[in-house]
C-alpha cells in the first residue's frame, strides 16, 4: 500500500469519524517526477471552518508518523502544508487550543475502530484510485463504524 493511500485514508477515515462530509478521496500521477503519486481529501465546508476541520488536517501526517509533524503551534501558524496555518488563522485558536486538537487528534488515531476504519479506506484506495461519498459510506459501514446520525443504510 501506496504511502499516499494510507496518508489520504486517513484524511477520509478522520472525516467520517468526526461526521463531516466527504465528497471523494483519490490518489493519482504526480506532476513532476516520474511514478510520484499524489492525493485529495474532499471534505467540503459548506458554512464556516469548524474546529473538527484542524483534526482533518492534522491526521494525514500523523498517521504515517512524518517526522516534525505536527509543527510546533508558532511554526504551525504559518504551516502551507494542509492549509494548516490557515485553518488556524480562521479559526482564531491559540497555543493551548492548538496543542488540545493535537491530542485529540492522537487520541483519534489510536482508536481501535478508528484504526480498523482507516486500514479499510486505504486497501480500498490502494486499490481503486477515487472512492466517491457512496464508497467511502460502504466502506465505513463495511468497517463496522455506525453512519452519521441522518444517514440511512440500506
Amino acid at each position: 500500500m501506496s504511502d499516499v493511500s494510507w496518508h489520504e485514508a486517513a484524511h477520509a477515515a478522520a472525516t467520517v469519524w468526526l461526521r463531516r462530509p466527504i465528497a471523494w478521496v483519490e490518489r493519482y500521477p504526480g506532476h513532476f517526477l516520474p511514478g510520484e503519486t499524489m492525493g485529495h481529501c474532499r471534505a467540503p465546508i459548506d458554512d464556516e471552518v469548524e474546529p473538527s476541520q484542524l483534526a482533518i488536517a492534522l491526521s494525514g501526517y500523523l498517521a504515517e508518523d512524518r517526522d516534525g509533524w505536527p509543527p510546533a503551534f508558532q511554526e504551525a501558524r504559518t504551516e502551507r502544508l494542509e492549509a494548516l496555518g490557515k485553518v488556524i488563522e480562521i479559526l482564531g485558536i491559540d497555543e493551548a487550543a492548538y496543542d488540545r486538537a493535537v491530542e485529540l487528534t492522537r487520541e483519534i488515531l489510536a482508536d481501535p475502530d478508528f484504526i480498523r476504519l482507516h486500514r479499510t479506506i486505504a486497501r480500498a484506495l490502494a486499490a481503486c484510485p477515487r472512492l466517491d461519498e457512496q464508497a467511502v459510506q460502504d466502506l465505513t459501514l463495511a468497517a463496522g463504524i455506525p453512519p452519521p446520525e441522518g444517514v440511512t443504510t440500506p
